[in-house]
């Protein structure tokens, strides 16, 4: 047998010994990556009085932290999405040191410092979002948001200028450059940028607000009334969108903040949008009525009536009480034509909420639509008094008294509703007729060139146009 030489052998127990340090560090350098990971979870708040699903959802990550570490960020967006705000900082802060090439947590950090206020905190996150993800636009937009927020308006041009050149049709970095060229008092660059963010995006209600002053600042008069009547029918200025920020909506167990998601989706009529958040709040709180109400409205805006009516329904009778339900659901019953069926509920909503005034005023258009005129008036006088500020009550009960020949009734409402809201245009219009019609050609021309300044329907005034040339033989004026 061959003798085996030592130098072989002291170096086959060198290889073992080295391989076994080497599995050694391996093993102390994983525990304490798990150590480190399982140090950076928050500690649980009381979760008692929350939903089962969130409080599963929770522990199951906690118990998940120290071996996955994509659980610490799962357990950090849970707690940023409910307003466990501290909690969600620790994880998100931990996060920073231990996924430190991951760009969502520097933004979503930056995001929730930006949420109380924090802004000058929230910056060097934002920086770091932009130097992790250069191509990540919504980033970019914030920081130069930011920036302009904390007076730092040379680094915000260069910050939105940056934007532009890789998002070069980025209509809310054309905002903050014209905003920015306002301040300055230099209008032509402003007036240009706000120009291009409207090519890109029409509807873009902030920039022809925007675009508004700076037409009046201008001199431009009858530009700037057309830039703030398509502010007008461009609807809610909605944010920009941010799929990082945005994706927390997934995380989010706390019904009302679920609400206040969907209403937001809402306001822009985008109904699919807000079927997701309203459908979980509902799974969470099957009898909460302000989500049957949501939903429902969000079916009616879909066009799915009988859904709608489902829904609205049942938030009626979850709050008997509420005036607001039986508006809603009147709106189903008018659009699926089923006015028997809105009468109905009408006279329950009255018989619980009997000093309601959009109550009595819809109950009106009701009886007003089946011809029940007679009917109407009371409730349309209950209507006016028990809402005084809110013009179009006045306006229907003088429609009415005017159509029931009750003459005098009709004129001393009328008088009374100018003298309140002098500048309404239905009341111009209707006592500009009502002086053709008693032969008042002064008093007729001055209310019609009151009617016109207020701007009353292009119809109502060629009506009025046409009434006045036929009583007195010669054109309105």
């Amino acid at each position: 047998m061959k003798r085996v030489r030592p130098s072989l052998v002291f170096a086959l127990v060198g290889v073992v010994l080295g391989a076994l340090v080497f599995i050694v560090q391996a093993r102390w350098r994983a525990e304490q990556a798990r150590a480190a990971w399982f140090a950076a979870r928050p500690a649980r708040p009381d979760l008692a009085a929350w939903p089962e699903p969130f409080r599963g959802r929770v522990a199951a990550a906690e118990a998940r932290v120290d071996r996955d570490p994509v659980a610490l960020g799962e357990l950090a967006r849970l707690y940023h999405a409910n307003g466990f705000l501290a909690e969600a900082e620790h994880a998100y802060r931990a996060l920073l040191a231990l996924d430190p090439d991951e760009p969502r947590w520097p933004h979503l950090l930056a995001a929730l410092l930006a949420s109380y206020g924090r802004l000058d905190e929230a910056l060097p996150q934002l920086r770091k979002t932009v130097e992790l993800a250069p191509g990540y636009s919504p980033a970019r937009l914030h920081l130069a948001d930011a920036l302009v927020k904390l007076n730092q308006p040379d680094e915000a041009v260069a910050a939105y200028r940056a934007l532009l050149a890789i998002t070069p049709r980025n209509p809310h970095a054309q905002l903050g450059l014209a905003r920015l060229a306002l301040g300055a008092g230099h209008l032509a660059d402003a007036r240009e940028a706000l120009q291009k963010a409207i090519a890109t995006d029409e509807k873009f209600s902030a920039a022809h607000s925007l675009l508004a002053t700076v037409e009046e600042r201008l001199g431009h008069e009858e530009a700037a009334k057309a830039e703030r009547a398509s502010a007008t029918a461009g609807g809610r200025f909605r944010e920009a969108p941010d799929p990082w920020t945005d994706a927390l909506n997934g995380f989010c167990y706390d019904v009302y903040r679920l609400q206040v998601i969907a209403a937001g989706s809402t306001a822009s009529r985008r109904w699919r949008e807000a079927l997701p958040p309203l459908e979980r709040a509902l799974s969470l709180a099957p009898d909460n009525a302000g989500t049957h109400r949501q939903l429902g409205k969000v079916f009616l805006g879909l066009g799915e009536f009988p859904r709608a009516r489902e829904l609205l329904e049942r938030a009626v009778a979850l709050e008997p009480r509420n005036p607001a339900a039986y508006l809603d659901l009147i709106s189903v019953y008018r659009a699926a034509n089923d006015l028997p069926a809105g009468l109905r509920s009408l006279e329950s909503g009255l018989a619980l909420c009997p000093e309601d005034a959009g109550l009595h005023y819809e109950y009106a258009l009701a009886l007003l639509a089946t011809r029940r005129p007679e009917e109407a008036v009371p409730h349309l006088e209950a209507a006016r008094r028990l809402s005084p500020e809110k013009p179009l009550a006045a306006r229907d009960l003088v429609s009415t008294y005017f159509r029931l020949n009750r003459e005098r009734e009709a004129a001393a409402v009328l008088e009374e509703s100018l003298a309140q809201q002098p500048e309404f245009p239905p009341f111009l219009v209707m006592a500009a007729r009502y002086r053709i019609m008693k032969g008042d050609a002064t008093g007729a021309a001055s209310l019609i060139v009151r009617a016109r300044a207020a701007g009353a329907v292009p119809g109502d005034l060629a009506g009025l146009a046409g009434d006045f040339q036929r009583h007195f033989g010669r054109p309105a004026p």
